[in-house]
């Protein structure tokens, strides 16, 4: 299922009418429009680069899947003190993917809880104001009444901006349960992601993308620089040499490391899996 699914599963469970007879639904389905196909945040504005971690080190598929033939290498890096600075347009710092969909469906009805809150306080004013023009009381009235509030709302500067905010920020909690979802059929992976934003029009970036020939394909992709350790290394912990390896990589691979200045010692992958 895809993510604007799964939104808009949640919002048809939202119901249609809030607090002083606020237009919840109506407001949160143009919400999705914005966050998934208008506006600045729609695909052809926005490209959204990923970095793709795992918690499995050492996984047959992942071999399979990744590493040309099982003879690729499998690096493991200490990111618990690495976080990108603020202000870097980080749209999720090293975050898990979410398979499961009541799970995805959870993350986004806490999105859809701060859009109500944002909300349904600006939209008081107004209600009681027009309110007080009379009781309401059928569904028919309350329609009437809701059409009314909506008309003073163009005069109602103060209610438009908290409404712009409410739908930027909203949209972005959207786009990072987008950026953390994945199929279930690759919950194996236990993925966990950085996610970068990047306008599509903006220029003289100080990491442009870059792009790099892929099986079918050109990729682009971003240099992103991760701060050294204090002894100028790169923070990796831990070197697995693929099940297909061959015999003399261990000690190409150490002797390699070494000359870098990295002390870690490879090793071969526990993965009982040869090339034939």
């Amino acid at each position: 299922m895809k993510n604007s699914q799964v939104a808009d599963e949640v919002i048809k469970e939202t119901p249609e009418i809030g607090v002083n007879d606020f237009p919840a639904r109506d407001f949160l389905n143009k919400t999705v429009e914005l966050a998934f196909n208008t506006g600045l945040l729609r695909p052809d504005r926005l490209r959204v680069f990923v970095a793709s971690f795992s918690v499995a080190e050492d996984q047959l598929s992942q071999w399979r899947g990744y590493s040309y033939g099982s003879t690729g290498v499998s690096l493991a890096f200490d990111l618990s003190a690495l976080r990108p600075p603020a202000g870097k347009g980080i749209l999720v710092p090293f975050a898990p993917c979410v398979y499961d969909l009541n799970e995805k469906k959870t993350l986004l009805r806490a999105a859809v809880q701060h859009f109500m809150s944002e909300l349904e306080g600006s939209w008081q004013a107004p209600y009681k104001t027009i309110r007080e023009w009379g009781p309401v009381g059928s569904r028919g009235d309350r329609a009437t009444l809701v059409a009314r509030i909506k008309k003073q709302l163009p005069n109602a500067e103060e209610f438009n901006k908290r409404l712009h905010v409410a739908m930027i920020k909203t949209s972005t909690e959207l786009l990072q349960v987008a950026a953390l979802s994945k199929n279930p059929s690759f919950h194996e992976e236990q993925e966990w992601r950085l996610v970068l934003p990047v306008l599509a029009e903006k220029e003289n970036l100080k990491n442009p993308p870059r792009f790099r020939p892929g099986i079918t394909t050109l990729i682009p992709y971003i240099a992103y620089p991760l701060p050294l350790n204090a002894d100028s290394t790169v923070p990796l912990v831990d070197v697995i040499l693929g099940p297909g390896s061959h015999v003399n990589s261990t000690q190409a691979a150490f002797s390699f490391l070494k000359s870098e200045g990295i002390r870690v010692i490879p090793r071969e992958s526990s993965v009982p899996f040869r090339l034939g």
